[in-house]
C-alpha cells in the first residue's frame, strides 16, 4: 500500500476533535478513530496545498475557486458532526447528517462537472430563490386564512422575504456577471432534482439504495419501529440487544460511505485545481477509506442474516 505522510499525528488529531467539540476525551475504536482522522487530513490536503501554491495559483483561471472551497469545508463540518453524533452513541442522528453529506458532496461533485463555465452553479443559487419563493408564496395563501391580527402578522413577514429574495437575486447576479458567468436570470436550464443529478453522475445506483435508505431514516419513516416490534414480540431481550447492534453497524456503514463522497468530492476540487500534492494524497485516502466500507458492508451483511 502507498504511504502517506500526514501533516499532523492520530492523537493530535483526536485530541483536537475532543477539545473543538467539548468533548469528554475518551478511548476511541480504531474504525471511529479513522472516520475523524481521514475526514480532518481531507480538508487539510486541500488547504495546505492551496497555501502551497499561492504564490503562482491565480484565480482568474477558474473564479470558482473560493466559492467551491467553501462548499467543501461546509461538507467537512457535517463529516466532524455525523462522527459527533456516532461516538455519542446517537447512531441515527449520525444516519441523518451522513445523508446531508453526500447530498452536499453530490451537489459539489455536479457542480465541478459543468465544464467551468459556471451555469451549474448559477442553477443551484436559482433553485435556492425560486424554492424560496414558491414556499413564501404558500405561506401568504396559508396566512390570508388566518384572524385578522394574524393575517396581517404574517402577510407582512412574507411580503418582507419577498423583497428581501429580490434583493438577494440582484445581489448574486451583480457579483455573478463581475466574475463573466451566467446569472440565475439568463439560464435556459434548471437545477436538476436529487435522483437526476445522481443519474447524471453514474450513479443511479446510490442513489436507489443508499440515498433511499438514508432518506427513509430522514424522513423518520416506521422501519425502525416495525423492526423494534417484531423484535420485541418475540420476549427475548436478545433480540433487542441484537437489533441494536445492527443498527450502530448500519450507522457505521454509513458513515464511511458518507465520508467516501466527501473524500471524492475534495479530490475532484484538488484535480480541477491543479492541487497536485493534494490529489495524490486524497486518492491514497480514497483506497484506505473503501477497504474500511468493504470491511464495513461484511460485518453489517453477517450482522444481517445472523
Amino acid at each position: 500500500m502507498q504511504s502517506l505522510n500526514f501533516s499532523e499525528s492520530l492523537n493530535k488529531v483526536i485530541n483536537d476533535f475532543f477539545n473543538r467539540h467539548n468533548l469528554v476525551p475518551r478511548s476511541l475504536s480504531i474504525n471511529e478513530s479513522f472516520a475523524i482522522y481521514w475526514g480532518h487530513q481531507t480538508i487539510i490536503e486541500v488547504k495546505t496545498n492551496l497555501n502551497l501554491v499561492s504564490h503562482n495559483f491565480d484565480p482568474t483561471k477558474d473564479v470558482l475557486w473560493g466559492i467551491l472551497f467553501a462548499m467543501l469545508e461546509r461538507i467537512y463540518l457535517h463529516v466532524e458532526a455525523a462522527n459527533v453524533a456516532y461516538i455519542t452513541e446517537s447512531a441515527s442522528s449520525s444516519e441523518v447528517i451522513s445523508r446531508t453529506i453526500i447530498e452536499s458532496s453530490i451537489n459539489l461533485l455536479y457542480i465541478f462537472n459543468d465544464h467551468r463555465e459556471g451555469e451549474r452553479l448559477a442553477q443551484y443559487f436559482a433553485n435556492y430563490l425560486s424554492n424560496e419563493q414558491l414556499e413564501t408564496e404558500k405561506w401568504i395563501k396559508v396566512a390570508l386564512t388566518l384572524p385578522e391580527k394574524r393575517r396581517e402578522v404574517n402577510i407582512n413577514s412574507a411580503n418582507d422575504k419577498v423583497e428581501q429574495l429580490r434583493k438577494l437575486q440582484d445581489f448574486i447576479d451583480f457579483s455573478l456577471i463581475g466574475i463573466d458567468l451566467p446569472t440565475t436570470k439568463s439560464l435556459d436550464k434548471s437545477w436538476p432534482n436529487i435522483s437526476e443529478r445522481f443519474r447524471l453522475l453514474g450513479l443511479n445506483i446510490d442513489y436507489r439504495t443508499i440515498y433511499a435508505t438514508l432518506s427513509s431514516q430522514t424522513h423518520s419513516d416506521a422501519e425502525d419501529l416495525i423492526n423494534y416490534f417484531v423484535a420485541a414480540s418475540t420476549g427475548k431481550p436478545e433480540k433487542l440487544d441484537a437489533l441494536k447492534v445492527k443498527h450502530e453497524k448500519f450507522s457505521h456503514l454509513m458513515l464511511y460511505v458518507a465520508i467516501g463522497y466527501y473524500i471524492n468530492a475534495a479530490g475532484k476540487y484538488a484535480e480541477r485545481f491543479s492541487l497536485t500534492n493534494a490529489l495524490k494524497n486524497i486518492n491514497i485516502i480514497g483506497v484506505r477509506i473503501r477497504k474500511f466500507i468493504d470491511e464495513a458492508a461484511k460485518d453489517y451483511v453477517n450482522e444481517y442474516y445472523l
